[in-house]
Parts: C-alpha cells; structure tokens; sequence
C-alpha cells in the first residue's frame, strides 16, 4: 500500500512567469510548474506522477513506470482511493487523474494564464475569489455544495474516474471507467451472495496495512458492523471508537458499538463529540471542512483522535436505497439529504431582494441538474441510485469523510471498491432496497452478526439550539463583527437577527415541531408503512438553528487569522 497527503500544483505560462530566470524551476510543455506540500511521487525518466490517498496492489514507485508504459489507460486498473497529478515532460502534457468514485476531490481553477490544481478547497488562489451563489444556496439548503461545485468563482471539484488534461483553454476530460446503476432482474440465487462475500472480504484483504491496528468508526447500523466482521474474519488487529455525548443514554450508537466491540473481542473507545464551545466547534469547521463539507457535529472527537489513529476504516457504500420505490424526483432527493429549493424560502424571503433571487434562481438549476441525470435512467430505484452515487456519496459523504477523518489518517473504504461496485451494477434493484442483499451476504459471513440489536439513534448530536442561546453574545462579536464574502449574498444584519430570535428548545411551538417530527418517524417505520403503505417523504423547512451553523461557518472561513 502506498499513500501520500494533500498538495498543489500551479502552472504558470513561459510568457506569464514571474520569477527569475535563475530559478530552477521544472517545465512541462508551455507551462513553469510549482508543487507545493510534500506528496508521495513517482519517478520515471521524464514522467513524474504526485498523488493524494492510498493506491493498493501496486507500488508507489510502479505508478509512473506504468504511465509511461501504458499511458492514461493505466489509470482503469489501479485499485485505490487517490488524487493524481501526471508531469508528463516527454509529451509536454499535465493530467489530472480522479479514482473511480471520488474518494479524494482534486480542485481546479483554470485562468489562461495560470492553472491551479489542489486537493484542498482552501488553497490560497482560490480563496480571494467571491463566493458563487449556487454553492452557498447548496450549503444553506443541504449542507454542501453539489454537482462538482466549489464554494469560490471560477473552482470546481474534478469529476471522478477521468483523465483531465490542461490545456492552454482548458481541462479536457475523458472517463475511463463508468458506473451504471444496478440493472440485473433475475432472483439473487446463493451463489450470487457468495460472491458478493468473496468480493467484499478480498475488497477488505486489499486494504490492510502492511503492519499494525487498524481503527474501526464503529456504530450501531448495518454498515461498520459489517467491517467489524469481515475484518476480525480475516485476521486483522481492530480497535474501534464511536462518538457521543453520554454513556447512560439508551440505544444509542456508542452503546451498541461498545457491545459490538465485546462480541467480536476488539478494544473500544468512547469518544465524546462536543466539548461545550460552540465558536471553537464552528472555526474548526471552517478551517477543516473547507466550505465543500457539511457541518460536523462530531469535529471535537475527531479533534481527540488526532495523532492516535493512522488507518481508519469506515462504511461509505452504494448498497441502500430506501425500502419503497419512490417515484417522485422530490422524494429521491429528500431521502438522499438534498433539500428542494422551498426548504430555505422563509429565509431568502429575509434577504435583499436581488440576492434572493440570485440565491433562489442558481438552487433551482442546481436541483435541475440533479434531476436531469437521474432521469436518463428508466426505473425509479435506478434514479435514485443515481442521486445517491453522484451527489450524496460524491459530494456529502466523501468529502465529508477526506476533510475530517482524512485528516489524520489513512481512509479506507471497502464497499467502494472497484469490483464490489461493479458487481452491483449486476444485481436486480431491488436488492438495494433496505440493504437486502448486503443483509444476506452479512449474515451469511456470520450468522451472529446482528446479534446486537440495531441502535435507535446516533446520540452525539448536542441540542445546538441551546448552544446557539449559551453563546450567543460570542458568535455576534466573533463570527459577525468582521467582513466576510457571504455579505454580497447574506447580510450580518439577518444573521444577526435570526440569532437574537432563537427560543430555547422547550417553547411551545418547537415542542410542536419536535412532536411531529417523532410521529413522523413511527408513520415511515418499517411496520406502520407495511399496513398502511409507502408514507411520502416530505421536505421539512431548514431551521434556524440549522442555518445559522452553516452560515456562521461559512462566515468563519473569513475569519481575520
């Protein structure tokens, strides 16, 4: 296995070059290249191949001898979770190469004269630019921005499993490898399901480190209890952690984690995900997440973790879609945490009537497109996997999981591997509905698997509108005395106003939403939606303390040093 961490590359034309001659600074084609940061490379002869994030089953110091042998066709068979640069001096060609789903974003601002490619959002030639409405309609709405957007003018994240090369106009883009949703119609027979197992166990086997513990995010769902077993299957050395607030509160993740963890005979630590101070929460979401990731709620334990974690695996997947087909594009949207444009009315109403628009008009089309893929597709289930695939695991989930546990450690992810997602295109839809199949292939690995019952609630979530009230005389000194590029869009003057009207939890009409919220969530349980049929998914209004979070962090990214 071989791995490297964050870097930059900018390219600067011969004729737009600013620095002296003397400078030994390489050339590559028309372009002076700079890397910046210290990423794992590949040398051979005139080709040199940086790269971000892990590569399995083939040595670091193969990746450019492969690329100069095979050219960019090299890139399909790679298995690994990365962000590349090829300096390609012999051709006079710079290509920018993404993995097969996008577990590591590569962002690109393209001026003619310069090009920046980074892995990180917040490189400094990106930041100076102003803020682009669609990405801040995103966030407000959904949490992060979507469709491959950046949060500044003129950046955007690469698309996955392609080759970009730079050219003096441009990044001109070829896919080499496509996924397609699952299209198989015949019953899963046994084998089927063996196969699956096998592919996930080898997907698993190809991820483990050389030497040493692997650390496990473990909670009470499907998915990291199925890690658990297949990585104890194999023989490997796992500690696990989980988040929350307190050990005495019932059924939640943490506590059956804890007794995951004793089934399986692992060590397990508890790791609190708040620590009390909500400024200090909110600037650490800025400075980690970036403005392309959503608010972490857990930033504080990931805050612990550091330095005592190296090779974290965790449960990203592409096997659950929800357990009725859901025909209606507004519902596909919902169940994947994208919220339609009516979800932010109250609050674009509040605003300058011509950044209302700007804001409503550039979700709108951001929503359109979204749609528009998905109904390339003929089947309802397919098109929510679509949704699924490219906006909430491409641009929530990964991104989300690179900024923060990335962070400080090495993130693997087996249920993205190449062959497992390819063997899902080969399954009938319907297998995807509530995890059935991937149900089957954990009980069949260990029938004793789901002997700890399922958690109930996450329980590390803080009541933030309490903590919103606790701090309130902070954040308006802290996060709304300064200039910020969110002003041509959103004033500090509404912010503010929307933080001074926050109510404490227990006022009558929150009590109202919080018991219709509850009574929501027995109607779409698994037995009140057999006897009375598929309950719509609706969209509930972003509340104000959600929105505040995510507008303070975006102003917090701002912030004077």
């Amino acid at each position: 296995m071989s791995r490297g961490r964050d870097f930059a590359v900018v390219l600067t034309r011969h004729d737009r070059w600013p620095g002296s001659p003397e400078l030994d600074v390489p050339e590559v084609g028309p372009w002076h290249v700079q890397v910046e940061g210290a990423p794992a490379r590949s040398v051979h002869g005139d080709v040199t191949v940086l790269f971000k994030g892990q590569v399995y089953d083939t040595p670091a110091a193969d990746l450019a001898l492969g690329y100069a042998a095979h050219g960019p066709a090299f890139f399909r068979g790679l298995h690994g979770a990365f962000s590349m640069v090829v300096l390609d001096a012999r051709a006079g060609e710079v290509l920018a190469v993404t993995d097969h789903v996008g577990t590591h974003t590569l962002y690109a601002a393209h001026d003619g004269t310069q090009v920046t490619l980074s892995t990180r959002a917040d490189h400094p030639q990106f930041v100076h630019r102003p803020y682009r409405p669609e990405a801040v309609a995103a966030v407000l709405a959904s949490g992060t921005p979507l469709n491959g957007t950046a949060l500044h003018e003129g950046v955007h994240g690469l698309a996955s499993a392609s080759v970009h090369r730079v050219t003096g106009s441009g990044l001109a883009s070829s896919v080499y490898w496509q996924l397609t949703p699952p299209s198989g119609t015949a019953a899963v027979p046994d084998a089927l399901v063996d196969e699956y197992v096998f592919l996930l166990r080898q997907a698993v086997r190809r991820r483990r480190p050389a030497g040493g513990p692997v650390h496990l995010s473990l909670s009470g769902g499907h998915d990291s209890r199925g890690l658990l077993a297949l990585l104890t299957r194999e023989g490997q050395e796992v500690r696990a952690f989980a988040y929350g607030l307190r050990a005495d509160i019932p059924h939640t993740d943490a506590q059956a984690a804890a007794q995951l963890a004793a089934q399986y005979g692992v060590p397990f630590e508890p790791v609190v995900a708040y620590h009390g101070d909500l400024p200090a929460t909110i600037r650490r979401n800025a400075a980690w997440g970036q403005g392309v990731a959503n608010f972490c709620e857990e930033v504080d334990a990931w805050a612990t973790l550091e330095g005592s974690i190296e090779d974290v695996f965790t449960g990203e997947h592409a096997h659950g879609l929800h357990r009725d087909t859901l025909t209606d594009p507004d519902e596909q949207l919902v169940h994947q945490h994208i919220a339609p444009g009516q979800t932010i009315a109250w609050f674009t109403d509040l605003l300058d009537p011509g950044a209302a628009r700007q804001l409503q008009d550039a979700y709108r089309d951001t929503l359109d497109h979204v749609r528009a893929r998905a109904a390339a597709y003929p089947h309802a289930r397919q098109q929510h996997f679509v949704v699924m695939v490219s906006q909430r695991l491409s641009h929530m989930l990964l991104p989300w999981r690179e900024r923060f546990t990335g962070r400080h450690a090495a993130v693997h992810v087996p249920y993205l591997d190449r062959e497992v997602m390819e063997f899902m295109q080969r399954v009938p839809p319907e297998q995807l509905a509530d995890k059935a199949l991937f149900q089957r292939a954990l009980r069949r690995l260990d029938p004793q698997v789901y002997r700890v019952p399922l958690a109930r609630t996450q329980g590390y979530e803080a009541d933030w509108t309490a903590e919103l009230i606790t701090h309130r005389a902070r954040l308006e000194e802290e996060m709304l005395g300064h200039a910020s590029r969110l002003d041509a869009l959103v004033s500090p003057e509404v912010l503010r106003t929307l933080l001074r009207a926050v109510v404490p939890a227990s006022s009558p009409g929150t009590l109202r939403r919080r018991v219709r919220s509850r009574l929501g969530q027995v109607r779409h349980g698994a037995l009140l939606s057999r006897v009375l049929g598929h309950a719509t998914i609706r969209a509930h209004p972003v509340s104000r303390t959600e929105l505040l979070l995510r507008a303070l962090t975006l102003r917090a990214l701002d912030a004077p040093r």
